[in-house]
């Protein structure tokens, strides 16, 4: 009976660590979307089709500054020492278009970006987001 108990236990085991799960500390921000708080500071969508890899970076690490409801997730991060803006819109498939092999990213239709700050900020306003900074989201995720 131990052993039986035992063996379930390890089972379960296994299957939560193979899971396309986040980490302890990222944040949900809807679908399949987390932010990698600590230590890549990146979002990433989760993926399931991958047997080596859990994730694909969207937005890539140095953000500075993310917000996110329903539809969107908004991020500003640093790119080569300068400010670089995204949005994603959540309610759209993240299909692929193309590996940028400079960037070590993949591009998605649903995701704008690095876009002109003019534009970014005019979607903050329009949808009434606010954007919290790195280290809101890392005080709350207790780093």
């Amino acid at each position: 009976m131990i052993t039986k108990i035992w063996r379930a236990c390890v089972f379960a085991l296994l299957v939560c660590s193979c899971s396309t799960a986040s980490f302890y500390g990222d944040l949900h921000l809807g679908g399949d979307y987390y932010y990698a708080i600590h230590p890549f500071n990146s979002v990433e969508l989760s993926i399931s089709e991958s047997p080596t890899s859990s994730s694909i970076t969207v937005i890539p690490e140095q953000i500075d500054s993310l917000a996110y409801n329903d539809q969107y997730i908004l991020a500003i991060n640093l790119v080569a020492g300068k400010k670089a803006y995204w949005i994603i819109d959540k309610e759209k498939e993240p299909r692929k278009l193309e590996y940028l092999k400079e960037e070590k990213r993949y591009m998605f239709a649903n995701v704008l970006g690095p876009i002109d700050s003019m534009q970014f900020h005019s979607l903050t306003k329009q949808i009434q987001i606010t954007m919290k900074s790195r280290s809101y989201y890392r005080k709350n995720a207790g780093y």
